[in-house]
């Protein structure tokens, strides 16, 4: 199934898992979300699924509940929604494998709402995190802003741009956008994916994957999936979410 609803299902719940499977697991999910039980499970980034990408395409919530299931089965704190779950495992991924050296000592600033996954996650891992940007310059490793907080094409520049002034050389930011033809509202496509790497070369970001490779080839398996299912489609909505992930030069 196409992701027809992204764009406006940013800031909601979107596919939460069936509440009897959720009352099955409960019990269980609960105790794997101490922070002990994640310490043990996850301890290094060797520990992630390598199919866990920084920079990534969504383009089904099958895809989505395989994150969110992979998060589970770290120990990580309970994720009901599998798209949060999907943005916030890769910006995990890119914390763990090019930021932090093993220390936890790496400062994460999460742009996201409240219940932010990638918070609780960190967190629980040990790390320090922020809701609000410092005013030091070059201060923060990892700045994230992700679905269902995420930015929209309106937007997108202002957040690498601050990512240019307040991470420190070899920093990250994550940040994911809806993916979407031109009448899709706060969509980017494939053009304006390729023009926002280019202007984020000017802040000193450079994108962690490849548009003419995996990426691009992920790019293209959604649309081909948007075009096949049209009739999902006739609102002009995104449908796919994209996770970038740019490293400070």
């Amino acid at each position: 199934m196409a992701l027809g609803q992204v764009a406006r299902t940013l800031g909601r719940v979107a596919g939460v898992t069936a509440g009897a499977a959720i009352a099955t697991d409960a019990a269980r999910r609960l105790h794997a979300s101490s922070r002990w039980g994640v310490r043990a499970r996850l301890g290094a980034a060797g520990d992630l699924p390598e199919w866990v990408l920084p920079t990534d395409v969504l383009a089904s919530y099958a895809e989505a509940e395989e994150h969110r299931e992979a998060a589970d089965d770290l120990g990580l704190p309970m994720v009901l929604d599998e798209v949060n779950a999907w943005a916030a495992l890769g910006a995990l991924a890119a914390l763990l494998r090019l930021v932090d050296d093993g220390t936890r000592r790496s400062h994460v600033v999460d742009l996201g709402g409240r219940w932010s996954p990638l918070s609780r996650w960190c967190r629980a891992l040990g790390f320090s995190v922020a809701r609000e940007v410092p005013h030091e310059r070059g201060s923060v490793d990892l700045l994230t802003r992700l679905h269902p907080a995420g930015a929209v094409a309106a937007d997108v520049d202002a957040v690498l741009e601050l990512a240019g002034v307040v991470l420190r050389p070899g920093g990250v930011v994550v940040v994911t956008v809806p993916v979407g033809d031109a009448d899709a509202e706060g969509a980017m496509g494939r053009a304006d994916l390729r023009a926002l790497e280019a202007r984020a070369d000017g802040w000193g970001l450079r994108l962690v994957g490849d548009l003419d490779g995996e990426v691009g080839r992920r790019l293209t398996a959604a649309v081909r999936v948007a075009r096949e299912d049209e009739r999902d489609r006739t609102d002009g909505s995104a449908y796919a979410l994209a996770r970038l992930t740019l490293r400070r030069r």
